[in-house]
């Protein structure tokens, strides 16, 4: 992964107007058995009102008990997602598309 002003993690020291990964709440969250869709809000983060759209390939258990998620991808010891969407009804909708689809891939991969 390269290094871009965009997509960078945000664990140590997050930029201003960035979303701090140690603040957040979750606003909605549903469960496709490996993933998880949650919409959470960063009350530190300047663009789309704070609002993000994360795809996790985590249960919901997972993601609830987490203390911190940037939703930046990342590689480490935190939450990371493996897709975002935009923070609006299309986003969410797209969001559940995708795990359903993925969930369908790996049934196929599986036989």
């Amino acid at each position: 992964m390269g290094i871009s002003p965009f997509s960078s993690c945000s664990i140590d020291q997050p930029a201003t107007g960035n979303p701090d990964p140690s603040k957040f709440k979750i606003l909605r969250i549903v469960n496709y058995t490996a993933y998880t869709l949650t919409e959470i809000h960063y009350p530190d983060c300047t663009t789309f009102e704070g609002k993000k759209i994360l795809l996790f390939r985590a249960t919901n258990q997972v993601v609830m008990d987490a203390k911190i998620i940037d939703p930046h991808f990342c590689d480490g010891p935190h939450l990371s997602p493996i897709a975002r969407f935009r923070p609006d009804e299309e986003g969410w909708f797209l969001g559940c598309a995708m795990a359903i689809h993925l969930i369908e891939k790996d049934e196929e991969d599986a036989d």
